[in-house]
């Protein structure tokens, strides 16, 4: 569980600088 909450804070919190392609790409690409 605690590995999905991070991942959905991460993906919360780059949304704010990125927009959401972006960001659902980087995270994916550092994971």
């Amino acid at each position: 569980k605690q590995a999905e909450e991070t991942i959905i804070t991460v993906m919360n919190v780059t949304n704010l600088n990125l927009p959401e392609s972006d960001s659902k790409m980087t995270i994916f690409t550092r994971k």
